[in-house]
C-alpha cells in the first residue's frame, strides 16, 4: 500500500501477518483498501486548535491577575472576583458531556464553533457588566465561556490522534495544551499591562480613601482589558468557520482505523477502570491543585508585600516555564514511549523541592537576609520550577489515560480529567468565599504539597497499559515516513 498527499508520501510495505493474528485482548483491524495518509494541512488545524486554546485560556485568567483593580475600582470583594473563574469551571463541569455529545454526533467543527460563539457572547457581556458596573450580569455571562472551554480543554489527545502518526501524537498532545497553559500565562502580563498602574496592597486596603479620577482610570483600563477579550473570541470564530474539518480522508495510524466506543459505553467503560480512576486522582492532586494556585498568586504573595504588578511578571514567566516544559517532556516522551509513568514520577519529586521552599518562604519560615539574596528572583526561580514540574507532565497523564483507556475515545478521556481538574479548581476557589481562609492564605500552599505527596504515592499502582501503542508498534517497522 502506497500513498502521497501534500508532498508527503507516507509507505506501508505489504505486511505477511495481518492485524487479525494479534493477540485476542486487541481487536481485529480490517483495513482492506484503507490509506494510512499524512496531510500538511494537519498544521492548519493544530494551529486553529492552538490558537481557540490560547485565548480560551486567557479568557479564563482574566480576572485574577487584575483582582486587585477590580477590587479598587468596582468595588468588589476577592471573593467575589474568584468566584467568576470558579463559576466557569462548575459550568464547564456540568456542559462538557453534552458538548462532547455534540462532538460525537456531529463532529469537532460543529462543536467548536458552538462553543467559540458561546465565548463571543459572554465576553460581550461582560464589556456590558463592567460598563454598568453590574456585577450579577459579569457572573451569568461567564456561564457562556465556561461552556465555549468544553471543547479547547478536552479535545488535545483527540485532535493528535486524528491528525497525527504515532511519532508525533504524544509532542503533539504537549503543543494542543501549550495553548492553554500559555494563555493563562499571558494573562499574568496583558490584563496588568492594560492597565498600566501599579496597585499595592495598601490601596486595596483603602480604596475608599482614593480620588474618583484615580478610580475611574482604572475602570477604563478594565474594559479595554474585557474589549481584548472579546476581539480574540470572534478572531477564534473567523478562522474556525474559514477551515476546520472534522477529521481527513484517511486515517494517519493503524489505531485510528478502529472504532471508538459508543459514547455511553465509553463513559461506562470509563467509569469502571479502576486503573484510570487512579490516574485521574493522581493527577487531580498535584495538577488539579497547582492550576487555581498560580493564578491567585497576587493573593498569596500580599504577605510578602509584593504587589500585583510584580506579581503578574512571576505567574507570566512560571507560565512560560511551564509551557516550555509541556512541550519537552511531550517530546521526551515521544521517544521514550513506554516510560510514561516514570517520567511522571521524576518530575513530580522535583515539583515537591520547590513546594516546600515556598511553603518556607510564604509562611516565614526560612527568612531570607536581603543583602545575600534577591529575595523576589528567588520567587521567580520556585514559581518558575513548580510550574515546569507541574505543568509539564499534563500532556502525560492525557496520554497515558488515552492508553488505559482505549479504545474509548481520547476526548472523553481528555474531558473526564479536564473535568475532574475543574471540580477541583472550583472548590478550591469556593473556598475563598469563606472569609477566614481568603484572609489566611497558608492552607493554598500547604494544600498543594500534600496533594503532590499522596499523588505520587497513587501513581505507584498505576500499571504499565499501552494497549493503543502496542496496536501500532506491530507494523511500526513496516512503516516509513518519507518527507519531500
Amino acid at each position: 500500500m502506497k500513498e502521497s498527499v501534500d508532498g508527503e508520501k507516507l509507505e506501508l510495505v505489504e505486511q505477511t501477518s495481518k492485524c487479525g493474528d494479534l493477540s485476542d485482548s486487541r481487536p481485529a483491524i480490517d483495513t482492506g483498501n484503507t490509506e494510512i495518509k499524512l496531510y500538511k494541512r494537519r498544521w492548519w488545524i493544530l494551529f486553529v486548535f492552538f490558537f481557540v486554546s490560547v485565548v480560551d485560556s486567557l479568557r479564563w485568567n482574566t480576572w485574577a491577575p487584575i483582582v486587585d483593580a477590580v477590587v479598587v475600582a468596582l468595588d468588589w470583594t476577592d471573593g467575589q472576583v474568584v468566584a467568576l473563574p470558579a463559576i466557569a469551571n462548575a459550568i464547564l463541569v456540568v456542559f462538557s458531556f453534552p458538548i462532547l455529545y455534540v462532538l460525537e454526533l456531529y463532529g469537532i467543527r460543529q462543536a467548536l464553533i458552538i462553543t467559540c460563539l458561546l465565548s463571543t457572547l459572554g465576553t460581550a457581556g461582560w464589556v456590558v457588566g463592567v460598563y454598568i458596573e453590574t456585577y450579577w450580569l459579569v457572573a451569568i455571562s461567564t456561564v457562556f465561556t465556561g461552556v465555549g472551554s468544553c471543547i479547547p480543554l478536552g479535545a488535545p489527545s483527540f485532535l493528535s490522534a486524528t491528525w497525527f502518526s504515532v511519532k508525533e501524537r504524544i509532542t503533539v498532545t504537549g503543543v494542543s495544551l501549550l495553548g492553554t497553559f500559555l494563555g493563562a500565562t499571558l494573562g499574568f502580563l496583558i490584563g496588568p499591562s492594560i492597565i498600566g498602574m501599579r496597585i499595592a496592597a495598601e490601596v486595596v486596603e483603602n480604596r475608599d480613601n482614593q480620588t474618583a479620577e484615580y478610580l475611574q482610570e482604572i475602570k477604563l483600563g478594565i474594559e479595554k482589558v474585557i474589549y481584548v477579550d472579546v476581539v480574540l473570541a470572534l478572531t477564534c470564530v473567523v478562522i474556525v468557520l474559514a477551515y476546520f474539518p472534522n477529521k481527513p480522508p484517511s486515517p494517519p495510524s493503524r489505531s485510528q482505523m478502529q472504532e471508538r466506543l459508543e459514547y455511553f459505553q465509553g463513559i461506562k467503560h470509563l467509569f469502571t477502570n479502576s486503573q484510570f480512576w487512579l490516574l485521574m486522582v493522581a493527577m487531580n492532586l498535584s495538577y488539579g491543585i497547582y492550576n487555581p494556585w498560580l493564578p491567585l498568586i497576587s493573593i498569596n504573595l500580599r504577605s510578602l508585600n509584593i504587589d500585583q504588578y510584580v506579581a503578574g511578571w512571576i505567574g507570566l514567566s512560571s507560565g512560560l516555564a511551564g509551557a516550555c516544559s509541556a512541550v519537552a517532556a511531550s517530546y521526551l516522551a515521544d521517544h521514550l514511549k513506554r516510560r510514561i509513568r516514570v517520567i511522571i514520577i521524576i518530575v513530580l519529586c522535583l515539583s515537591l523541592i520547590s513546594v516546600i521552599s515556598l511553603s518556607c518562604i510564604l509562611q516565614g519560615a526560612l527568612v531570607l537576609p536581603h543583602q545575600h539574596f534577591n529575595a523576589p528572583a528567588l520567587l521567580f526561580v520556585l514559581f518558575g520550577l513548580a510550574a515546569m514540574s507541574f505543568v509539564g507532565v499534563v500532556p502525560l497523564f492525557f496520554e497515558a489515560g488515552c492508553e488505559i483507556a482505549y479504545p474509548v475515545n481520547e476526548v472523553l478521556v481528555g474531558t473526564c480529567l479536564q473535568v475532574a481538574s475543574f471540580i477541583v479548581s472550583g472548590i478550591y476557589f469556593l473556598l475563598l468565599l469563606n472569609q477566614f481562609l481568603a484572609s489566611y492564605t497558608a492552607w493554598m500552599t500547604w494544600t498543594l504539597l500534600a496533594g503532590t505527596t499522596v499523588s505520587l504515592f497513587i501513581l505507584y499502582f498505576v500499571k504499565d497499559q499501552y494497549s493503543r501503542l502496542d496496536l501500532d508498534d506491530d507494523n511500526v517497522s513496516q512503516i516509513q515516513y518519507n518527507h519531500y
